[in-house]
């Protein structure tokens, strides 16, 4: 028996030599990549049996297949490309020479125990999770009854006036340039077009999986999802031919409300916060790294600037969301920062641009002097009273505090009448607190809704639908 860390974040140091983060190719098949972002495979130099870490790409001989015991999901073999097993030959010595079942028992070199550390719940874990086979059909179930008409209804009528959606950066690949009618006419006949649910094709438009709202009266927030398909929309709407010459439009339900649209790049390509949210497959950041994935995000802004600029919708378009300071240099950030307003200025001279701040930076003016030398720029804060030691043991009364004291003075400190407009992006009312009564809920969302109506471009909610794992909160 030998042990395998899978994938991430431990300070055992005995567990870090063996921690290995785990990429799925399909149910069975995986690569495996080590600290120093490397795959492992079988030595090509060598006898074909040794196994090493030496390529940054994955191939062929990087491909592995999990054996799982079936009264045990963690005791696994892994079969190596060569037809063999993986057995370890010392602590530090692996090879692919294993022929045969030896058992499971914990003298078996061949049998690993595998340890899940970290697990990555974002879109990316599960589309490819349930595979091109069934990930489509689960992801438009969810889409067809995350949000209904009756949402923006209630949205509206509470008073709220924008939305901020977060999208991905594969929005911007090939397959979201092919026109709406190739889509239909190639992958789904027109007639069943008008039987089926309404929803988004992430291959056409946005993945629009959430909805975060801002208020002029800031009185309340939904998380939300749209389910009317760009394509029976067109169809019944607009003309087919015209689809090929115009941009897409936001549908009906929002501009029935008179709702406004913040478009936010949630996932550049490499992640640059390492979350499941921004489309990390592994809990690595390498975003930012060089001037190709600065220039390949700068495209995703041109592209969805280029879409959606001719929309009365269009309120602002947000250029990245919460990249990490510890990783993602501020050298970096502000040179994509001012190509990515370049790109949405060639399309719209109105729309805003949302610049946000990076994550645990002690300096929350560090864009200023480059967003104040541009007309129409916002910078973006997140305040949580989640995240950080600070929180662990505060009472209901001291979170409440805080708000009106700290993140008051916080606030006040970048929203001034000579700096650019300030938006507190993202709050929620959850916290550390256990047992608290509905009133103490209540009064610490007021004392954010007090405090945060003080932004100059106001507030975004993430978010009131949600869900709760193992009793915590999950935005």
């Amino acid at each position: 028996m030998f042990p395998m860390v899978i994938p991430q974040d431990t300070d055992d140091h005995e567990e870090s030599k063996n921690l290995n983060f785990l990429w799925r190719i399909d149910e069975t098949s995986f690569n495996f990549r080590v600290l120093n972002e490397q795959f492992i495979g079988l030595d090509a130099q060598g006898d074909g049996t040794s196994i090493v870490a030496v390529s940054e790409t994955a191939g062929a001989s990087q491909v592995f297949e999990i054996v799982r015991n079936d009264a045990d999901q963690n005791r696994v073999r892994i079969k190596a490309p060569n037809g063999n097993f993986l057995q370890a030959r010392t602590e530090d010595s692996v090879t692919a020479d294993y022929v045969g079942d030896g058992g499971w028992g914990d003298d078996d070199p061949s049998f690993f125990l595998i340890k899940l550390v970290k697990d990555m719940g974002g879109e990316y874990q599960v589309t490819n999770g349930y595979g091109p086979d069934r990930a489509p059909q689960v992801m438009r179930d969810h889409w067809s009854t995350f949000i209904t008409e009756e949402d923006f209804n209630f949205i509206s009528a509470n008073g709220l006036n924008a939305v901020r959606i977060p999208v991905g950066w594969w929005i911007a690949n090939k397959s979201a340039k092919v026109s709406v009618l190739r889509y239909v006419t190639r992958k789904r006949p027109l007639a069943a077009l008008l039987r089926e649910p309404l929803i988004f094709p992430t291959d056409i438009v946005p993945n629009l999986t959430t909805l975060h709202l801002l208020g002029p009266d800031r009185t309340v927030g939904s998380d939300t999802m749209l389910n009317f398909s760009v394509l029976r929309y067109v169809t019944r709407k607009r003309p087919l031919a015209a689809l090929l010459r115009e941009p897409l439009i936001f549908p009906v339900p929002i501009l029935k409300h008179g709702l406004g649209i913040i478009i936010d790049l949630h996932a550049a390509k490499g992640s640059q916060n390492g979350d499941s949210h921004s489309s990390s497959r592994d809990g690595s950041i390498e975003w930012g790294r060089d001037d190709n994935s600065i220039q390949e995000t700068v495209a995703v802004i041109d592209f969805l600037s280029a879409r959606y600029a001719s929309s009365p919708a269009l309120l602002a378009m947000e250029l990245l969301n919460e990249p990490w300071a510890q990783t993602v240099s501020l050298d970096s950030l502000s040179k994509y920062y001012k190509l990515g307003y370049d790109a949405v200025r060639r399309h719209t001279s109105t729309a805003y641009v949302v610049m946000s701040n990076r994550l645990f930076i002690t300096d929350q003016k560090e864009l200023f002097s480059l967003a104040s030398g541009l007309q129409g720029t916002v910078i973006d804060v997140h305040y949580y009273n989640l995240y950080g030691d600070e929180f662990n043991d505060m009472t209901a009364q001291q979170n409440i505090d805080f708000i009106y004291n700290d993140r008051s003075a916080q606030l006040n400190d970048i929203t001034t009448s000579n700096s650019p407009l300030t938006f507190v992006g993202e709050w929620v009312a959850e916290w550390n607190v256990k047992g608290a009564t509905m009133e103490e809920y209540q009064r610490f969302a007021k004392s954010q809704l007090d405090v945060y109506g003080r932004a100059s471009f106001g507030w975004a909610y993430w978010t009131p639908r949600m869900w709760r794992t193992n009793g915590v909160w999950n935005g």
